[in-house]
């Protein structure tokens, strides 16, 4: 699909962060397992409640827009779980260290989702979308 319509970066937007957040969901239980600390589990845990209700979230909206999200593949949070993995497998389990390094990974990944979901309100906004 050539993307040369604003409807067109919206959709292939939406289709990106779904991809975002479905493989998030599905990174975070070994996340959670690896953690020490237990408050930095429980907000892992939450995080991950919040992402699963967000995918649902998605769901509604290309239901609403009479679409299905499709196969497309966010690459961009692909690598960085394709490094948070490579991390985790090299440190040590429920390790202060183990923590700092996942700290960092989720920050980067909430950042990721913050411009996106900015980034799909504009876009809403521009063709008059509540």
């Amino acid at each position: 699909m050539k993307i040369n319509t604003v409807q067109k970066l919206y959709v292939h937007s939406l289709k990106d962060v779904f991809s975002a957040e479905k493989q998030i969901v599905k990174a975070f239980p070994k996340m959670i397992k690896a953690v020490k600390n237990t408050d930095l589990k429980a907000s892992f845990q939450t995080h991950f409640e919040e992402s699963q209700e967000h995918v649902r979230r998605l769901e509604q909206v290309f239901g609403m827009l009479e679409m299905s999200p499709g196969r497309q593949k966010c690459k961009s949070l692909e690598g960085m779980l394709t490094e948070i993995e490579e991390f985790m497998d090299n440190s040590e389990s429920n390790s202060d260290v183990m923590d700092l390094g996942l700290i960092a990974a989720i920050q980067l990944i909430e950042h990721y989702e913050i411009s996106s979901y900015g980034t799909l309100m504009q876009y809403a906004k521009m063709m008059g979308d509540n």
